[in-house]
């Protein structure tokens, strides 16, 4: 696969097109994204050579994997931001989460804990990879309660989904959007991934798309070519990105 990926490829203007990324992790020490402050300037320069004005980094909210809150993840970040404004980074950044949809994110609803969005308040979720959480359809419920939407982070790489896609539709219809991996559309994780990605996009399912970077060689995968119809299919479609607030 790393084959299909070419040195000194100039990335193509889709990706400058779209202005935000929505999905990273780039505060170091406190997820399995970026290791120290150093790789977290690399990859944001990295977005900078591709065209973004804008990262919105989202640290995981797995409790009992990644013990992260509020608190730890905005201090966290202000050391990024400020180590960013040192060196002279003109990109924008600022902060949301993944969280995981589990019986902690269910009783933060319920008790109406602060909940860290983006944009229009949006959360962005994510699930297990090969069952989905008999709990989802309450989470989605209490979120839209409260006028929050949440995105559900990369659905093609669900197994679940996989096995069964039309899946997809049903947490369409109750209100969910959907953020592709733009990796995805690539092979990167696998070609069951790539595959469902495709029929996603020509079905329209898809509102945002997002890096998901975690490491700067990810972020020097994203200016590898894909092919001209991939790049087309995606330019039919108006994502959300650009127009985040």
């Amino acid at each position: 696969m790393f084959g299909l990926f070419k040195k000194n490829h100039q990335p193509d203007p889709f990706l400058s097109s779209l202005k935000t990324d929505i999905h990273s992790h780039l505060i170091p020490g406190i997820d399995d994204g970026v290791k120290s402050l150093e790789e977290s300037i690399k990859v944001a320069r990295g977005f900078e050579d591709l065209g973004y004005g804008r990262i919105i980094t989202t640290p995981h909210i797995y409790p009992g994997v990644y013990d992260n809150n509020p608190t730890i993840i905005r201090k966290g970040f202000e050391e990024v931001r400020e180590f960013y404004k040192q060196e002279g980074l003109d990109i924008e950044i600022s902060v949301a989460a993944e969280y995981f949809v589990d019986e902690h994110l269910l009783e933060s609803l319920k008790s109406n804990q602060e909940l860290m969005t983006f944009g229009n308040n949006l959360i962005l979720l994510e699930t297990g990879f090969y069952e989905p959480p008999m709990i989802f359809d309450e989470v989605i419920f209490l979120l839209r309660s409260r006028q929050i939407t949440p995105v559900f982070a990369h659905p093609e790489r669900y197994v679940y989904i996989q096995n069964k896609p039309e899946l997809a539709k049903s947490y369409l219809e109750k209100g969910m959007l959907f953020q592709l991996n733009f990796l995805s559309l690539s092979g990167y994780y696998s070609g069951k991934a790539k595959n469902i990605a495709i029929d996603f996009l020509k079905s329209g399912y898809y509102s945002l798309i997002g890096s998901d970077c975690h490491k700067p060689l990810q972020l020097e995968l994203l200016k590898a070519p894909l092919p001209k119809k991939v790049i087309e299919l995606l330019s039919q479609h108006s994502f959300m990105n650009s127009g985040l607030e």
